[in-house]
């Protein structure tokens, strides 16, 4: 049985554990032992590689927490502006002006996801707030103007790291790894599995090179580790949140372009109806002068 093909989805550690004991087997047999200077290369690389995806990993936590601050100080801003609003419409949570930027969302409603739909909702706040008449929204225009910024750049700089630890596992410095080590086991089980034959007063059996292999483990990866589990799940929620924000604007887009062709369809039945009852008028103007002249 041939040396198992280690797959993509192995953690780093198991990587290792795979060529340490191959390594240790060769060092063990006088035939073999030459073979293990073979992994040298590989020990180093994989420190390399291990330091790397550790600093990945770090860095897409770090992101993490900067979105979860960035994701706090707006929900701050949210309860800054309700309680502006609620002063000016006197506490009326059905006054237009509290509408226009609650809608029929309540303010916890509102903060619920981290950044996504709020980050556009309050996108859509800033030009009305700068714009307003009372100076306390005028100033917090300002203030989710900030925020909001700062909070794009975190979702892009998230995206960017995301992106980056997508490259190093699929086809950076980690897949390269992983492809050497498999075309290391491949080729040291070529050479051992060539001993009983170049080696005949050995006696070795013509399944000699299997046990410098572990096999017990089917070929499979091995379990990720919490610290990858972990990477994986903080991805795919940085992933939400962003096609969450891009779903959010994609609707507000629909809806801006819902109503201007609303608008342009009722100004062209309106106008169709002013032409009509102009020609309406015009005929019967036509008629009374014809009348007169008869």
């Amino acid at each position: 049985m041939p040396a198992p093909t280690l797959t993509a989805d192995s953690s780093l550690t198991f990587l290792l554990d795979e060529a340490i004991y191959t390594h240790a087997r060769a060092k063990a047999h006088p035939l073999a032992v030459a073979l293990a200077a073979d992994f040298d290369n590989f020990f180093v690389d994989w420190k390399i590689v291990n330091e790397q995806e550790i600093n990945f990993h770090t860095s897409i936590i770090q992101h993490n927490a900067l979105i979860a601050a960035c994701d706090d100080e707006l929900d701050s801003l949210v309860d800054a502006v309700q309680q502006a609003v609620l002063l000016e419409t006197k506490n009326d949570r059905k006054a237009p002006l509290f509408l226009l930027y609650f809608g029929a969302k309540r303010p916890h409603e509102l903060k619920r996801p981290v950044l996504g739909g709020q980050l556009e909702t309050m996108r859509g706040w800033i030009s009305s707030l700068l714009a307003s008449s009372n100076p306390v929204l005028g100033s917090l225009g300002a203030k989710v103007g900030q925020k909001v910024a700062a909070a794009d750049a975190a979702v892009a700089s998230q995206a960017k790291a995301e992106q980056q630890n997508r490259d190093f596992r699929t086809i950076g410095a980690r897949k390269a790894l992983l492809d050497s080590l498999n075309a290391l086991r491949k080729a040291i089980y070529g050479k051992l599995s060539e001993l009983p034959h170049a080696t005949p007063a050995e006696h070795l059996p013509a399944t000699f090179a299997e046990p410098f292999f572990r096999h017990d483990s089917g070929g499979k990866s091995g379990p990720l580790t919490s610290a990858e589990l972990g990477t994986q799940v903080e991805a795919l929620k940085t992933q939400l949140a962003v096609a969450e924000a891009q779903l959010a604007k994609a609707l507000a887009d629909d809806a801006v372009v819902a109503k201007a062709k609303s608008d342009s369809d009722a100004a062209a039945s309106a106008l169709a109806q002013a032409e009509k009852e102009a020609a309406d008028a015009l005929a019967r103007v036509a008629a009374l002068k014809a009348k007169k002249k008869s």
